[in-house]
């Protein structure tokens, strides 16, 4: 207590003033008051001490006091402020509660004589700072309910003037802080209060429990209710509590009306949202609170949109922002009809004449909603998969989008917010995609099952409407939801319909078994009562009907609202905004009739006797309402004579005034209107639909979705709606953009969709974004200029579109589709112009063959264009000398050209466009698949029609080597490759209608590919080799040209994967090709190289025997060969035999190999045989011995007698024959003759006869084999009888000397014996011809 008295005398001192002020003046009509005071203070010693009233009482006099001054009465008031500012008001004191509820109804009553504005202004200043210092203090918890609700509207009443005058500014701002501060210190002992009933109501329950015994659930009432209940007597001292708060909250939510001026509107929004950041959470445990933003706040927000203001509309935008924060789902219905009715309409121009600082603070607003992380995906969920609302995700889409397109071509912050909105919501969903993936999949909780009742039109099951509609706010599955977004994606195909003919409507929604076959009423009435989209009129007129099925439908449809707790003029405006009423009085009254029969019945309100009285009162009502709302109505119906015209229409009585007069003033102020299919409009919002939007709110406040529970497949369906408009707004903005920082925050929004794409897998968005940024690369547009590389350096905004392209496709490249058409096409550009530097090509080249021919660096194709119809050949001469010459072009740049040719390589450079073929092999099969095509297309020459022919073929060429470096790459999946790679080189290979390069190339990439691919897949080893078969259909000059190479390839094929060459087919593809090689200088040595790999490391296998003794035979043959590479060439085929003879056990089978063994043997004999005859002497000569070699080598494989008479008789003999003929031929001094021939070949008859003598001994006809042989030695000594030259000289010696062998080994064997008459005399009859000197005597003589 020492203390306490310290202060109060501290404080007398500075009231000695005032006391003396007072009496001095004579205003104080109890100057006892002050001196008691004076005494009890000045005495701390005194036993008597004052009570907190005593101490507040003299002042308070004051303060109350008309005839006081000003200054008095302000020094008062801050004698007030000081005793409760320093805390001498014990709010534990008994008297406390009295004392500070006395101030506050003494100061909120304060008066004083007024003098000069600005002195009053002082008092009344002092006034605010008394009433917020009373709540302020410790004792301020004790003031009742009505002197708080009393303080926070005597401040208002400073703020906006007081009796009629104006205040100041600084006034008017010091009492609008105050009351913010007011509100904000009571809203934040909210959840205090809500503690502190609770517990009030607990001990209440308990005391109830223990004295009157159990109680029944629910009888004690609710915490709120026991806060309303709480009476305000001045004796009972009861503090204030939640209920002071919900009036003061309803009487400031009240002020924000379009009869209040826009500054008192904007004043009230930011109190109520400090009371709502002081609120918080516990608001939403206070019904009543809830129930006044709910029902009161929201629509009042949108009526004063008409007339509000920049301010304003910033503060409405961000009280409805803060709302959804905090209440969610709750508050979204509200929420939406602000954005609906106030922010679309302004940000689209469609709200009069508002600013463009108006449209860019309601766009700015919208996307402040959309950055908010749950509204988007709560809007989609709660309004786009209801089938009863209209879309409002697509709806705000839709407008960002089409905001972002400039008109006058120039970029203004509207456009730029509307763009940012679209990025926020992506940036959204790629947040929770990142999220997802770093989180387990386990953690994720099941989802609902909702209720799935009725929702279905599979397998001709009709949805029920009824039920669908019973279920919103409720937990569905995921699947649920996409069902009903299916459906209401259907039934708004029927509403375009039906508005346009109902029963085509009707027709379309059985086609889909959207509705039932036949229809029902009831089906029709909930198709009528909840599809939005409906034209208003039309289902006027359709309920309006006078058919019995329509009456019946009528009647379905009323039932569907329910009127039971509303009152007629609420009901009948829910009911009449659901449609227009027709023009026919007789469908008006049919419909009235049916609705007041409704509402008589489940209302079942006692004021209404009879259903016709509801009928007639309804038809005043509208009347009423045309009345006071139509401009062309003069004079209009007052309230006297509204209640004149329902005198005793309630059966002969008449209905109470009250409710008469509310109906009037409900119409009179709020006029019925009827919304059209897009809304009223702006800032208009019917009684009947705000019904609606706030019972939707109660609903949805109830309904508690885990975010996880939808995972990441919401974000892909709301991605599905919004990736094409965003794209769209992105290119445009990209399109327009002129500085570098929003240049990159387009880029970023690109990147931004595909990667939320690639997250969802959704092919078609990366194509898209594909083909909309590869427009800006300028590479696709034809350009005339002559450095196209420095015009792309020059091009901030094409770099960086390139850099996106491909960066997009280096990260994303698995869900690329049709897109690499594009990617393809731009690379080509980079080619053509010489943009690509020699990096990116040796990234393309990198992991091929050695061997393989790299792909060109440069094409340098601009000078090739100005002579488009030369030579191939002088095109690549021009080519080589323009690369050649390539750093005199560049010299040739002026110094900014040259930078710019810098920027565009060092752009390119960061594109990495070298891995996006390099890294195909990561590529999942689809992607390939797609990118193989676009390569095939462009390898096709596909390119754009401005290309020459010469950069088509270049391109074509350069796509080529792209492509089969792109199946080598892929080898493991080549199966996927494979048919797009062999319809390409049929197509070129056969039709022949590609240039001669393309040609070419395909050629030797095809031989290419098959030699890199045998070794792997033996699977299509007989595609590849096949395929090959074209290559041998080229025309002559074609193949010509590529010859060597071609048997290059197939030198290197065969020594690489000769083991794995099979069949027949396939070796006759091969030896094809290496019989056209032999027509050719240049590729004859390869080609026979490669026929010696097979034959000399191989081996003789029967598949290949015929097509490979074919080759060599054309090798022989061959008039390009010279004698060394034919002698090389019958070696071969020597080799080729004598393997034949080595391992015929192992080729050929025992059982069926017999036949094809003596084929192949006959066709080498007589193919060699062939040989023996032919016109150049050393290949002859290498031929006959040759053909002696392997007759001689074969005498292990016993072949039958009949097999080796053909040998003698069909090819040595007539080798023998042919000789003689064409030595006996008369022939130049300096022609080499055949005669040394003839004696090989004679020779070679006579010992093949004696090395197989005992065989030909076996054959019936013997003897006429011997003669033809002696008679082949008759012919031979006849052509060297002459002995002019030394070969006949030495022909007439080997005669005689082959044929004295013969006789003599025949004798020595027995087969030359007199025994055998007719061939013992015919031998001797035809040696004798030849040598007289030969008799049988010699056979006996010695050797």
């Amino acid at each position: 207590m020492t203390d306490l008295w310290l202060t109060l005398c501290c404080s007398c001192v500075r009231v000695h003033p005032l006391l003396d002020l007072i009496t001095w003046t004579g205003e104080w009509s109890q100057p006892s008051c002050a001196s008691a005071l004076l005494a009890n203070v000045s005495d701390p010693t005194g036993s008597k001490h004052p009570t907190p009233r005593e101490l507040l009482l003299p002042f308070l006099e004051v303060v109350r006091s008309v005839e006081t001054s000003g200054p008095i009465t302000r020094g008062a008031l801050l004698s007030v402020q000081k005793l409760l500012a320093e805390g001498t008001i014990d709010p534990n004191h008994p008297g406390a509660a009295e004392a500070v509820q006395d101030a506050a109804r003494a100061v909120t009553s304060c008066r004083f004589e007024a003098t000069d504005p600005g002195a009053d202004e002082v008092v009344l200043a002092a006034i605010l700072h008394v009433l917020l210092t009373l709540l302020r203090c410790p004792a301020g918890q004790l003031l009742a309910n009505q002197d708080v609700c009393d303080a926070v509207r005597a401040c208002f009443r400073i703020g906006y003037g007081q009796g009629g005058r104006e205040c100041s500014r600084l006034l008017r701002d010091v009492a609008r802080n105050t009351v913010e501060e007011m509100m904000a210190l009571l809203f934040s002992q909210l959840e205090e209060m809500i503690r502190r009933l609770k517990e009030e109501d607990a001990q209440h329950r308990t005391s109830s429990n223990a004295l009157d015994g159990p109680r029944e659930e629910g009888s004690s009432g609710d915490y709120a209710e026991a806060a309303g209940s709480v009476p305000d007597s001045p004796r009972a001292y009861k503090p204030y509590n939640i209920s002071c708060l919900s009036e003061m909250f309803a009487f400031v939510c009240s002020l924000i009306s379009p009869h209040q001026h826009s500054e008192v509107r904007v004043h009230c929004l930011g109190i109520i949202s400090t009371a709502i950041d002081a609120g918080g959470e516990a608001m939403k445990q206070v019904p009543e609170l809830m129930a006044i933003i709910q029902s009161q706040l929201g629509r009042s927000c949108i009526h004063c949109a008409p007339s509000t203001t920049l301010e304003e509309l910033a503060a409405l935008s961000a009280l409805h922002l803060k709302l959804f924060a905090l209440f969610g789902p709750a508050i979204l219905p509200q929420v939406k009809a602000f954005i609906d009715y106030v922010l679309l309409p302004i940000a689209e121009g469609k709200a009069g004449t508002f600013s463009l600082d108006m449209q860019e603070v309601a766009v700015d607003a919208i996307v402040d909603f959309c950055r908010h992380t749950d509204f988007v995906r709560d809007v989609y969920r709660m309004y786009d998969c209801e089938l009863t609302q209209p879309n409002a995700f697509e709806l705000l889409v839709g407008l960002l989008s089409r905001s972002a397109f400039p008109v006058n071509s120039i970029l203004g912050p509207i456009h730029l917010l509307s763009l940012e909105g679209l990025l926020v919501v992506m940036t959204g969903m790629q947040e929770r995609a990142e999220q997802a993936s770093d989180a387990s999949a386990s953690s994720q909780p099941p989802s609902p099952t909702g209720v799935s009742a009725g929702l279905s039109s599979e397998n001709g099951v009709v949805p029920d409407l009824v039920l669908l509609h019973d279920s919103v706010g409720k937990e569905v599955s995921l699947q649920d939801m996409r069902k009903k977004k299916r459906l209401k994606e259907e039934f708004a195909t029927g509403v375009e319909h039906f508005n346009r003919d109902p029963s085509k409507g009707f027709e379309y929604l059985q086609a889909v078994c959207l509705l039932p076959k036949p229809l029902t009423s009831s089906s029709v009435g909930a198709f009528l009562r909840h599809t939005p989209g409906l034209d208003k009129t039309i289902l006027g007129e359709y309920l309006g009907e006078p058919d019995e099925f329509n009456v019946e439908v009528l009647k379905a449809f009323i039932k569907l609202f329910d009127v039971r707790e509303l009152s007629l003029d609420l009901a009948l405006r829910m009911f009449m905004e659901s449609f227009r009423l027709p023009g026919e009085a007789q469908k008006i009254s049919r419909i009235l009739e049916n609705f007041a029969s409704h509402y008589h019945k489940e209302c079942q309100d006692e004021t209404f006797k009879s259903e016709d009285v509801v009928y007639v009162l309804c038809y005043s009502i509208i009347m009423l309402n045309t009345d006071q709302h139509n401009a062309q109505v003069k004079k209009k119906m007052t309230l006297e004579d509204f209640i004149r015209n329902n005198r005793k229409i309630n059966e002969g009585e008449d209905l109470p005034r009250e409710f008469l007069e509310d109906i009037f003033y409900s119409i009179a102020t709020d006029e019925i209107r009827v919304e059209d299919v897009n809304g009223l409009g702006f800032g208009d919002i019917g009684a009947g639909k705000w019904s609606d939007v706030v019972s939707r709110s109660r609903v949805l406040a109830s309904t508690a979705v885990d975010p996880r529970v939808l995972g990441l497949s919401l974000d892909m369906d709301m991605f599905a709606k919004l990736w094409n408009p965003a794209i769209a707004a992105i290119s445009v903005v990209f399109d327009y953009a002129e500085d570098e920082v929003l240049l990159e925050r387009a880029l970023n929004g690109y990147l931004c969709v595909a990667q939320i794409a690639a997250t969802y897998k959704m092919t078609q968005v990366i194509d898209t974004l594909i083909v909309s940024m590869c427009k800006f690369t300028s590479l696709l547009t034809p350009s005339g200029e002559s450095n196209r590389v420095a015009s792309f350096g020059q091009d901030a905004r094409a770099r960086s579109a390139a850099l996106a392209v491909f960066t997009i496709t280096n990260r994303f490249g698995d869900y690329v589709r049709s897109g690499w058409w594009n990617i393809v096409d731009c690379v080509t550009r980079l080619y053509t112009i010489g943009a690509l530097p020699p990096a990116v090509t040796e990234q393309l080249d990198e992991g091929m063959d050695s061997d393989r021919p790299r792909i060109a660096g440069r094409p340098a194709i601009q000078a090739s264009k100005k002579n488009s119809s030369a030579s191939s050949l002088l095109k690549q001469l021009g080519l080589l000398l323009s690369l050649e010459g390539s750093d005199d072009e560049g010299d040739a740049m002026n110094p900014a050209e040259s930078e710019a040719v810098g920027l565009a390589t060092e752009c390119i450079e960061a594109c990495h466009i070298g891995e996006i073929f390099a890294d195909s092999k990561f590529l999942q099969g689809d992607a390939l698949v797609h990118l193989a095509r676009a390569l095939v297309w462009a390898a096709d020459a596909g390119q754009a029609e401005d290309f020459s022919d010469y950069e088509q073929e270049v391109c074509a060429v350069f796509c080529l080597q792209i492509l089969v470096g792109t199946a080598l790459r892929n080898r493991d999946r080549i199966h996927l490759l494979w048919p797009l790679l062999s319809s390409y080189f049929n197509k070129v290979l056969t039709e022949q209608q590609a240039p001669v390069p393309v040609i070419e190339h395909a050629a030797l990439e095809l031989l290419h590919l098959s030699r890199r691919l045998l070794p792997y897949k033996e699977d299509i080893a007989e595609e590849l080799l096949s395929s090959l078969n074209k290559i041998s259909c080229l025309e002559p000059k074609i193949f010509g040209a590529m010859a060597p190479k071609v048997a290059a390839e197939i030198v290197l094929l065969l020594k690489g994967s000769v083991k794995y060459i099979h069949s027949k087919s396939e070796w006759e593809t091969i030896c094809s090709l290496l019989t056209l090689t032999a027509s050719y200088p240049q590729a004859y040595p390869a080609g026979l190289e490669a026929l010696s790999v097979v034959v000399l490391s191989e081996g003789v296998r029967s598949s290949h025997f015929e097509p490979l003794l074919e080759s060599i035979v054309k090798h022989v043959e061959s008039p390009v060969a010279t004698e060394e590479q034919c002698v090389s060439a019958l070696e071969l085929m020597g080799e080729l035999g004598m393997g034949l003879v080595k391992d015929h056990t192992s080729i050929y089978s025992l059982d069926d190999g017999t036949v094809e063994f003596l084929d192949h043997w006959g066709s080498l004999i007589g193919r060699l045989g062939g040989c023996c005859i032919w016109a150049r002497i050393v290949p002859r000569e290498q031929a006959l011995n040759t053909l002696h070699k392997v007759l001689a080598a074969a005498e292990p494989l016993s072949l039958p007698a009949s097999t080796w008479r053909d040998c003698l008789q069909q090819v040595i003999l007539r080798i023998v024959d042919e000789l003689t003929r064409m030595s006996s031929l008369k022939r130049p001094a300096n022609q080499p003759s055949f005669k040394k021939s003839l004696r090989l070949a004679s020779s070679l008859m006579c010992k093949v006869f004696l090395q197989y003598l005992t065989v030909f001994s076996q054959l019936d006809d013997f003897t006429q084999v011997w003669l033809s042989v002696l008679s082949r030695l008759e012919d031979c000594l006849k052509l060297a009888s002459h002995g002019s030259t030394e070969e006949e000289e030495e022909l007439a010696e080997a005669i005689p000397q082959h044929l004295k062998n013969l006789l003599l080994v025949m004798s020595s064997q027995g087969i030359l014996v007199e025994s055998r008459e007719e061939l013992w005399d015919s031998t001797w009859m035809k040696a004798q011809t030849i040598s007289p000197s030969f008799s049988p005597s010699m056979l006996s003589s010695p050797a």
